[in-house]
């Protein structure tokens, strides 16, 4: 659950207490349904808003450099191999890359972490992991990229929101840095 769906579960409990006071005005024994109804819909607009929002960092747009497929692969695997990113309940989270594939364009990197949940000396360590493909497809003298994230985050995605986050980030500041190649 994301910011966003919390948004909904309050806006849910608001919506029900104002749809029930002013149905009760109106509509007598129906403003329990009523209420209901409202608080339903209020939560179900902002949970599906969340999910949209988690699959767009699952799946960033594919991405077409002016560079090589070995170019290109060579500078994701070093971004990859020096990502850092340090998290207060986390601590220092970094990606290994488990497999290559050179001649397909193919990186696999995985982060696994604990994060901890709770406070006040009652916490618990979740079991985070966050894995990523990246598909390089060789297009001329240019390079087609496609991203896709995969999670295992059970009881929240605050963190892996923020690595997914800061990851796409880094990676498209380093592709910003690619050397061009002249278009065909």
């Amino acid at each position: 659950m994301g910011p966003t769906a919390l948004l909904g579960i309050i806006l849910a409990i608001v919506a029900f207490f104002v749809a029930g006071g002013i149905s009760n005005q109106f509509a007598g024994p129906l403003s329990m349904p009523i209420a209901c109804a409202a608080a339903f819909f209020t939560w179900k607009y902002f949970n599906d808003k969340d999910g949209d929002e988690m699959l767009k960092l699952l799946s960033p747009p594919e991405q077409n450099w002016q560079t090589n497929l070995p170019t290109a692969f060579g500078m994701i695997k070093d971004e990859l191999d020096n990502y850092r990113y340090e998290s207060s309940q986390a601590g220092l989270i970094t990606y290994r890359v488990d497999a290559t594939d050179d001649a397909r364009g193919i990186i696999k990197a995985e982060a696994n972490f604990s994060e901890r949940l709770g406070g006040a000396g009652n916490y618990i360590d979740a079991k985070r992991n966050l894995v990523l493909q990246v598909q390089l497809i060789p297009q001329g003298s240019s390079t087609r990229a496609v991203y896709k994230y995969q999670i295992f985050s059970p009881q929240g995605t605050g963190t892996i929101r923020e690595v997914l986050k800061d990851t796409q980030a880094k990676l498209d500041g380093a592709t910003a840095k690619l050397p061009m190649q002249p278009g065909p």
